[in-house]
């Protein structure tokens, strides 16, 4: 299913301290409303030419909670002008901090068909919060997460949690767990942090730190694992290695370039929230290109061909080659200058799946096989 990033703002109230993304690079503050009928112009048309076809359409930030709920509603009223015979297709779902979140965004938001939260979070002081200094600052913002925790279960809206790990969370791997699945509800996505460049706070970790925090906490969740399913990566590696039934995020999955598309405030197009923030591709402007041109673009094609040059190249004779495909191809580009290389994350996907998934689960990864391990 085409994955549409929608960021009509890059307003943010949090200032968590190995964020990347920025504001500066946009000529607009908030996607002026005649782009918005363009993009679902664009949607209409492109969903028309394509019968099977659905868009899951993802808001995104900055924070989107910032916004009003009547840019929210308005949104809506364009969308079911413009497509009204395609609106049933496109699936619209949420991240957000939750912490601007009003009952009146969570109203409309049931009549986008959006019940379930993504958010994130992290209960260590300092982390995140209205500035970078942490202090009564991260008090504040830690309150109305919670507070807007509560509301979410008044409303009945379930919620999923993804938490950076950085290098202060390699100190109690197994209460951020246990701390982490109550907060999201039993559905938690671990990702290490991103840092290219300097590291002013001292939270770069290295791939085989990020391996070991999850080996830390793979017995607990193996345990209990199905009670709590929705845990991940594991419930990737547990179902594409135990279960054979293959299933990868976004970032090890070597086909982003075939379903990814990302529109920013000004109409600007890209692969992905990475590739924007960096600049590392460019499709044009959503205002100038109908849909199925974007998805075309040959830009696309030079990031799928590393699928055929990894394996003769970096990856060459790698078993994991199926679990990972030489991770996020934009990370590879900010460390490596190309698409063509393999990121770090290789080195944590080994590391991770040799010394403490393969022993615990008692299988060996042979690419499209498994076999019971000695």
């Amino acid at each position: 299913m085409p994955e549409l990033l929608f960021k009509p703002s890059m307003r943010c109230n949090a200032a968590c301290r190995y964020c990347h993304a920025s504001a500066e690079r946009y000529a607009v503050d908030v996607m002026p409303e005649e782009t918005v009928e363009i993009l679902f112009s664009r949607i209409d048309e492109y969903l028309r030419e394509s019968p099977g076809q659905r868009i899951n359409f993802v808001w995104h930030g900055g924070e989107p909670a910032l916004l009003p709920p009547s840019f929210f509603a308005r949104v809506l009223e364009i969308q079911q002008r413009l497509c009204a015979g395609t609106h049933w297709r496109i699936n619209h779902s949420i991240q957000s901090n939750m912490t601007a979140l009003t009952e009146a965004h969570l109203e409309v938001l049931l009549k986008l068909g959006i019940s379930h939260i993504s958010t994130s979070y992290d209960p260590i002081p300092g982390i995140r919060g209205r500035s970078a200094e942490g202090g009564v600052a991260w008090e504040e913002y830690d309150r109305a997460f919670l507070d807007n925790l509560h509301l979410l279960e008044r409303k009945g809206f379930s919620r999923a949690v993804i938490y950076v790990v950085h290098r202060r969370s390699l100190e109690r791997p197994l209460d951020l767990y246990r701390f982490l699945l109550n907060i999201g509800g039993g559905r938690v996505l671990f990702n290490p942090v991103d840092i290219f460049g300097e590291d002013p706070h001292g939270l770069r970790i290295t791939p085989e730190e990020y391996a070991d925090f999850l080996g830390a906490i793979l017995p607990a969740w193996w345990a209990e694992r199905t009670r709590y399913p929705e845990v991940k990566p594991f419930m990737y590696h547990l179902e594409t290695i135990v279960n054979r039934n293959p299933r990868l995020q976004c970032t090890d999955g070597g086909r982003c370039p075939e379903t990814h598309l990302y529109v920013g405030p000004d109409g600007a197009t890209s692969l992905c929230c990475v590739a924007a923030d960096f600049g590392l591709v460019s499709f044009g402007s959503v205002r100038d290109r109908p849909l199925a041109d974007l998805y075309r673009d040959s830009a696309r094609d030079a990031i799928l061909a590393r699928n055929q040059t990894l394996p003769e190249g970096d990856c060459r004779g790698c078993r994991f080659w199926g679990l990972c495909h030489g991770g996020c191809p934009m990370r590879a580009f900010v460390q490596h200058g190309e698409f063509g290389r393999k990121s770090d994350r290789c080195a944590c996907e080994r590391r991770f799946l040799e010394r403490y998934f393969e022993p615990l689960a008692g299988v060996r990864y042979e690419g499209c096989r498994e076999t019971n391990a000695a």
